[in-house]
């Protein structure tokens, strides 16, 4: 009796993809999609290294706009003021050791300001991709009972990143435009006098628009990664900012949640 031979198995389907530029656009627009297709798909570094680049240079550039204004730049120095003049007042040291210390910030003003300020933008733009991922695959794991590669965090965080990337162009223009040394948009906006040696006033500035933003579409990468509800994993996720805002502006690293 005649077998009918087997049918020779081909390789399996490639996932369908779009395309990188599509991804990074579609993120503001349709996350669900992007994030699906995330999932689905090979691990990618492009979708966290092309965002991060993007940041990177955006961040450079936005420092080199900021330094260059005097009106900022002026504000910069009553900062510094206002923070030793606290510090002498608190006894922490001499208005002599104040002096000394500002006059060292004074030769620091200018280009090594522009320098230094561009070399934290460079790193900011990686490491919040990286850390992102972190935080991501950490509360899969912790809240949600859930495995998730990191990379696809790093995925996930790399292209939520455009959100803040976005917010920076925004709040730079705002910035030099209102002659302010932070213009989020949110609170802060409205406000005068808005001194970054006040955690209060720091607190007022992280909570803009673009954050919250992020936060939403973070959770909802963290919904499409573990299979959650969107609603359950942004909760995770705020819980978390939450947590992690007060601490790094009680720390006086507020610019950082900015």
């Amino acid at each position: 009796m005649d077998q009918t031979p087997p049918i020779a198995e081909g390789p399996p389907p490639v996932p369908e993809t779009t395309s990188l530029l599509s991804r990074m656009l579609n993120v503001f627009a349709a996350p669900g999609e992007v994030f699906e297709e995330v999932k689905r798909t090979p691990k990618t570094a492009t979708n966290w290294l092309g965002p991060a680049i993007i940041a990177a240079v955006v961040g450079v550039v936005t420092t080199l706009l900021i330094f260059s204004q005097p009106t900022i730049m002026r504000q910069i120095r009553e900062a510094q003021e206002r923070a030793m003049a606290h510090q002498v007042q608190q006894g922490k040291m001499t208005q002599q050791d104040a002096d000394k210390i500002l006059a060292g910030m004074e030769k620091f003003m200018g280009p090594m300001m522009k320098i230094g300020g561009s070399i934290v933008a460079v790193a900011m733009a990686f490491g919040r991709v990286f850390w992102g991922g972190l935080v991501l695959m950490l509360l899969a794991k912790l809240a949600l009972k859930a495995e998730i590669p990191y990379l696809k965090g790093v995925e996930v965080a790399g292209l939520s990143t455009l959100i803040i990337t976005l917010g920076a162009i925004v709040h730079t223009l705002l910035g030099v435009t209102l002659g302010k040394m932070i213009a989020t948009v949110g609170p802060a906006l409205v406000m005068q006098d808005l001194d970054v040696t006040n955690k209060l006033h720091m607190s007022l500035a992280v909570t803009h628009v673009f954050n919250l933003w992020r936060a939403g579409v973070m959770g909802l990468g963290l919904a499409q990664l573990t299979g959650s509800s969107w609603t359950k994993a942004t909760v995770v996720y705020l819980i978390y900012d939450i947590i992690i805002t007060p601490a790094l502006i009680g720390i006086n690293l507020g610019q950082f949640a900015l």
